[in-house]
């Protein structure tokens, strides 16, 4: 039997959640909710609907297995939260999301919302979707309300995820979930050309584990955002990280990045990688990252590049300005090889510390070219170890477009500079 649910409204302005009581009970400062084995979205949308509206600061998931489709929370600042990752578990229902780019499993609209201590789950072989040529863009997103021509103001929201195991679907052959994030912080397009909101705020994902998606974390924030990205795992993701049009500072320290190997040309949908920063779109600010303390295990299946940090600016897109250091990189790739550090267009960084182990003759340490007339300038390469393996030949390459930057001395390095103006110490 489906549990009900009640909305009872006095008033066109005034109304009052009741939720059913079998499953959903206000205690003095939190709401528990219990699963029913069935479907759980009325109960979970209602607890947090009666969240908003009491203000009440916590909802706690019973230990169990929940059912959902889609839930939308506006303006909840509070914690959702289960009874730990391996015993509070959400699963996508069968054919009841309205899928589309936008489209997710649960969103949060503004506020100040804080997730902690569950499971969410993707099972292989679900279709979510309503329509089944649909595919679903992410199964966590954070993001503001739509925009429109009168109404055109920058959005809000301090989000946290803290020790939530994601699980998505095995990905396969160029399937729909292949384009599926686990996390995604993004502004929601306005109505019209006009009218471009920007997401601004917080987001922090803590101690999680996030697999087997086209995008482990995304984002896209502005007005100076900050990101901090602490000891998760994103193993058997196209991209662990995605940071794309930002105007933020994002800290990624102790996370473990596990490319996914593919075999089959269809299922590349561009190269892998553990962190992917892309800046395109002509605008203001620029992103500013410190990539540290992380471990890159990068490999290739024989058809698809495999990067541990790519990063590609456009001309007149926001700048990127990156510290890479004491990273390790495992490069294995077969053919092509893998490479540790891609950047195409961008300037001003400091690769310092890292430690490179290079277990295949095509792989590469790091490439530096240009984008269209975005030049790769001012890099600074130093103090790196690993280098002076015999397995490969190349492991530096300087490209066309990479002019005025540094490659430090002692590092045992193999250095190809098609460059301009690179200086390039005794190795």
């Amino acid at each position: 039997v489906l549990p009900t649910v009640l909305f009872i409204h006095t008033t066109p302005s005034l109304a009052q959640t009741i939720c059913d009581a079998a499953e959903v009970t206000l205690r003095t400062n939190y709401l528990p909710v219990a699963p029913t084995a069935v479907d759980d979205t009325a109960n979970i949308q209602c607890a947090l609907d009666l969240a908003i509206e009491k203000r009440i600061p916590e909802i706690r998931l019973t230990r169990g297995d929940f059912f959902i489709g889609a839930l939308l929370a506006k303006g909840f600042s509070g914690t959702l939260q289960g009874g730990g990752q391996d015993y509070t578990r959400i699963f996508l229902k069968e054919q009841v999301i309205h899928c589309g780019y936008a489209s997710s499993a649960i969103t949060f609209e503004g506020g100040e919302p804080r997730i902690r201590w569950l499971q969410l789950v993707w099972e292989p072989g679900v279709q979510p979707c309503a329509d089944s040529s649909g595919w679903l863009g992410s199964l966590l997103t954070f993001t503001g309300g739509a925009g429109d021509e009168t109404s055109c103001v920058n959005d809000v929201v301090y989000a946290t995820v803290d020790r939530v195991t994601l699980d998505g679907p095995a990905r396969g052959l160029a399937d729909a979930s292949d384009f599926t994030s686990g996390v995604t912080a993004w502004a929601r397009s306005g109505a019209s050309p006009e009218c471009r909101n920007l997401l601004l705020g917080t987001l922090r994902v803590n101690r999680s584990r996030i697999s087997r998606f086209g995008t482990g974390i995304g984002f896209s924030m502005e007005g100076g955002a900050q990101a901090g990205i602490f000891r998760n795992t994103l193993d058997g993701n196209h991209r662990g990280l995605l940071v794309s049009n930002s105007n933020a500072t994002a800290v990624v320290v102790g996370n473990h990045f596990a490319s996914a190997p593919t075999e089959t040309p269809s299922s590349c949908h561009g190269s892998g990688a553990g962190i992917d920063v892309t800046q395109w779109r002509v605008q203001e600010g620029s992103v500013q990252l410190d990539v540290h303390s992380n471990v890159f295990d990068v490999s290739t299946g024989g058809w698809c590049s495999g990067f541990g940090i790519w990063m590609t600016r456009e001309p007149g897109a926001p700048g990127v300005g990156i510290v890479i250091s004491d990273n390790r990189f495992v490069l294995s790739g077969l053919d092509p090889g893998a490479t540790g550090i891609q950047a195409l267009g961008v300037s001003g960084a400091v690769v310092s510390g890292n430690a490179f182990e290079v277990q295949s003759a095509g792989d590469l340490a790091l490439y530096l070219g240009s984008r269209d007339v975005a030049e790769a300038m001012a890099w600074t390469i130093v103090s790196n170890t690993g280098l002076e393996t015999a397995v490969n030949s190349v492991d530096i390459v300087l490209g066309e477009g990479a002019s005025q930057n540094v490659v430090g001395p002692g590092q045992g390095a193999d250095v190809i500079d098609n460059g301009l103006d690179n200086t390039v110490l005794p190795q």
